[in-house]
């Protein structure tokens, strides 16, 4: 018996580290296309967060701390949250997913619209 509960705790143990792991694979910096900005994607609490670390020149609507990605949870195979459009001072439905290369996928959606922006790893 006590080999059965030191079994299931085993396995218990190691999915849970194994979804963990997955989960923080989102984690790091990441680089625009345009090069112009940088985000950095943390974990607090239970949701992952995206704030901006780097603009490449002074904007009025963007600056370096504004919080972007909000709220991000894994749901097991990607991750559904929020994304805060500065310029536009809205803020969007988000789905992320990491791609082999470890490229941040943002897909955000307006209503009948979607758009999906490549952010490049740079840690």
């Amino acid at each position: 018996m006590r080999l059965l509960f030191t079994m299931l705790m085993f396995v218990a143990t190691t999915a849970t580290t194994y979804a963990q792991q997955a989960a923080d694979k989102i984690l790091g910096r990441y680089m625009n296309d345009e090069h112009s900005r940088k985000i950095e994607v943390y974990k607090e609490g239970e949701f992952y967060w995206g704030k901006v670390v780097w603009i490449s020149e002074a904007n009025a609507k963007v600056k370096t701390g504004n919080v972007v990605l909000k709220k991000i949870k894994y749901t097991g195979t990607d991750w559904v949250g929020y994304v805060f459009l500065p310029a536009r001072n809205k803020t969007l439905d988000g789905t992320f997913s990491v791609d082999k290369d470890g490229n941040l996928h943002i897909a955000a959606d307006a209503g009948m619209m979607s758009k999906t922006k490549i952010w490049k790893r740079v840690d």
